[in-house]
């Protein structure tokens, strides 16, 4: 079982049809993924799922918006919890609306149940938060 497999079955027992190109992992049509075998020096196919790093698998958006349709490893979280997430923040236990977490790490998701990005369970002086791992506001950030 690779990375990508065993990071979606913290969240879904689904199978997630992928190939896989050198470390990345993408989310292919069978016609496009044979099409693409025939053509030499492509750079990706389809959406990207994630990317292994050091054997440690790093996500994208794309993938945990995918899991967050399937899956009820989920944390929700306030308007205000939810602007700070975006930018970058950790989530303080005030900005908890509901908690239905059942992994180590679980999806961070609005009010209206849209994904927003992967936290983690942590705590720093006995304080318990829960830390931002990836956001949808990474992207943009990225950009500057």
């Amino acid at each position: 079982m690779n990375e990508l497999d065993v990071f979606v079955k913290k969240f879904t027992t689904e199978k997630i049809d992928y190939i896989k190109e050198d470390h990345i992992y993408f989310s292919v049509e069978e016609q496009i993924a044979e099409l693409g075998h025939k053509i030499k020096g492509i750079m990706c196919m389809g959406l990207p799922l994630g990317e292994t790093k050091n054997g440690i698998f790093k996500p994208s958006v794309y993938l945990l918006e995918l899991l967050s349709k399937k899956s009820n490893n989920k944390v929700f979280v306030n308007d205000k919890a939810e602007w700070l997430f975006l930018c970058g923040r950790d989530v303080l236990p005030e900005g908890i609306k509901k908690n239905n977490s059942t992994e180590d790490i679980f999806l961070i998701q609005n009010e209206r149940d849209e994904n927003l990005g992967l936290g983690r369970n942590m705590s720093h002086s006995g304080k318990k938060f829960i830390k931002n791992i990836i956001d949808r506001g990474n992207f943009l950030r990225r950009e500057r």
